[in-house]
């Protein structure tokens, strides 16, 4: 996780990277469950406030990566707003 939080008088912000890897289908691109893990990601988020955190609910795809070993990343970026309760 890659991130910086910065105190704001009782408020602090961080940025969240998250990867979402999925096994390639003959040797290409899984598209079609990175697709559908995104998507359960983005309804697995709380509602924009969350108590102590209010969720960007519109998260940023960055791109897909293939590493190595035959999987792709989903690189996925998030804004969180930490508030003191």
């Amino acid at each position: 996780m890659v991130g910086r939080v910065n105190d704001v008088a009782a408020y602090g912000q961080c940025r969240v990277m998250i990867y979402l890897f999925a096994r390639d289908a003959q040797a290409f691109k899984n598209g079609a469950m990175l697709s559908k893990m995104y998507n359960a990601f983005r309804e697995g988020l709380p509602g924009f406030y969350g108590g102590k955190y209010e969720f960007d609910q519109t998260p940023s795809v960055l791109g897909d990566v293939a590493d190595d070993y035959g999987y792709h990343a989903r690189v996925i970026e998030l804004f969180v707003n930490i508030k003191s309760i």
